[in-house]
């Protein structure tokens, strides 16, 4: 760039000075511009011929390699479409050479087989919630699972783009998980919803029966808050709500849509009780395998792909939530958000002492 700006430079120099020196001179003859369709034809040869020499040059660069990869939702859903993203950038920049085979919709098992995949390089890449990393060694993830830790969702984003949120996805790999974390999909919080009636304080869960996720601090939190936690497979979900099995469970927007809860739940209640990030995970055999080039434009990549993940998962929800309203879904704001907030701090004086130092710095990022 600085030889190519040093040349312009010159070569405006030189006419400069020419034409001081030929003041008296007559005006210089001006040559036909070329035709407009020839010009353009000619640019998109041009152009076309750089694109050729840079995907060439990508192929030469790369080996060939195709990664299996296992996602838990349709392929309709954000966080699928924002792993699609990453395939198709991927693609372009590599040349075709690095590419993805994805899966969607738990076609290669459930989490734990998923996971087990990934440990052991039969699967290249998963994406799962942080909580479930904790089982499997990322003992600091387990803070993400703190409710209303984050104040919104710009402030979730803030801290994956932060020197404390790099941190804990490095500390996927040290940790001995067998995997490496290249990133996260943020999508909108966790919320409950019910079949039964509507809810919008804490007096109002008392007596019900509401699906929870495995981890202490999940049953904690609905202990907390008085209803009676029910563990049961996310397959079975819509069933148990269906026949009363349970009164209610939680997701976000997309998962709450998508997956069809709102033909059966018409109170969503937006409280935001989990922000917690979508990890994007490569098994730590197939990741060694690869030269420092292949990581690098991997990873770029992928942070390409954050972008429009943003955009298309904050437009999303803003269509779910008129197309809930249309399908007669109440929409529920807390009456006191205080209120679910002061009703967990026992949460965090009970695990102060292991993430206090996180918690800190994670409520110290700007957004």
């Amino acid at each position: 760039m600085k030889r190519k700006l040093s040349v312009i430079l010159t070569a405006a120099l030189v006419g400069v000075t020419l034409l001081s020196g030929c003041g008296n001179s007559k005006p210089a003859q001006t040559t036909e511009a070329p035709k407009t369709e020839a010009a353009a034809q000619e640019k998109s040869e041009g152009a076309s011929e750089a694109a050729d020499q840079s995907e060439a040059a990508a192929a030469t660069t790369f080996e060939k390699k195709v990664f299996k990869v296992g996602l838990n939702n349709p392929e309709s859903h954000p966080l699928c479409q924002g792993i699609k993203k990453f395939g198709e950038i991927l693609k372009e920049k590599t040349g075709g050479q690095l590419s993805l085979d994805i899966y969607y919709g738990g076609q290669l098992g459930d989490k734990t087989t998923q996971m087990q995949s990934l440990q052991t390089g039969v699967l290249d890449m998963y994406m799962i919630m942080s909580g479930t990393l904790v089982d499997y060694g990322a003992k600091d993830l387990k803070v993400f699972t703190f409710p209303y830790l984050f104040d919104n969702l710009e402030h979730a984003r803030a801290v994956q783009n932060s020197e404390i949120g790099k941190q804990l996805i490095d500390s996927i790999q040290t940790s001995g998980t067998k995997m490496v974390g290249i990133g996260t999909h943020q999508e909108s919080g966790r919320n409950y919803f019910f079949t039964k009636k509507p809810v919008s304080k804490i007096a109002d869960l008392k007596g019900l029966k509401v699906r929870c996720q495995e981890g202490s601090i999940y049953l904690e939190t609905m202990e907390t808050f008085g209803v009676s936690p029910v563990s049961i497979a996310f397959s079975e979900l819509y069933s148990a709500l269906q026949t009363g099995i349970v009164d209610g469970a939680e997701q976000p927007l997309s998962g709450f849509y998508t997956n069809q809860f709102h033909e059966i739940c018409k109170y969503y209640l937006m409280d935001g009780h989990e922000i917690s990030p979508n990890i994007v995970l490569f098994s730590e055999i197939t990741w060694n395998k690869l030269s420092t080039e292949e990581q690098a434009v991997i990873q770029e990549a992928f942070d390409e792909s954050v972008t429009y993940f943003n955009e298309l998962s904050d437009a999303s929800d803003e269509e779910i939530l008129q197309k809930l309203k249309e399908a007669g879904v109440e929409i529920i704001e807390p009456e006191n958000p205080e209120e679910w907030r002061e009703a967990v701090t026992g949460i965090y004086d009970k695990y102060a002492a292991d993430y206090k130092d996180i918690i800190e710095k994670i409520r110290a990022v700007k957004y």
